[in-house]
């Protein structure tokens, strides 16, 4: 996965479930302490209804401390054009544990896919 000022570029995210690894070493501001594979962002496919599309995220804190909060940022794409981004938070994850969330993009209806992220972690 090639990576940019220490975070990790998405993968796609269709109707199966991704597992998605999380690197922030080296990111300036982006949660100290916080190394290579120690949050994994796991996510379901894209679902609509008629508000927009949707998307459930968990995120695993193997870090040795808890995270305050994680963001999540997903693209939706409809066969591969964006339609729009969308984020959330997981609060207070405990080390060892897991939170749960969902990303949300409303208006996007026709969404096929999605490429989520963690955007920082603190």
């Amino acid at each position: 996965m090639p990576e940019r000022a220490g975070l990790s570029f998405p993968r796609l995210i269709g109707a199966g479930a991704a597992l998605m690894a999380f690197s922030l070493a080296g990111a300036a501001g982006a949660g100290a302490g916080v190394g290579q594979n120690q949050l994994t962002l796991t996510s379901q496919g894209v679902e609509t209804d008629e508000a927009g599309a949707f998307i459930s995220v968990s995120v695993q804190n193997a870090t040795p401390k808890e995270q305050n909060e994680v963001v999540v940022r997903c693209v939706f794409l409809n066969r591969g054009r964006t339609l729009g981004s969308a984020s959330t938070p997981l609060y207070a994850i405990p080390s060892g544990k897991t939170g749960y969330g969902q990303v949300r993009l409303l208006g996007a209806t026709s969404a096929t896919s999605a490429a989520c992220t963690i955007t920082s972690a603190e």
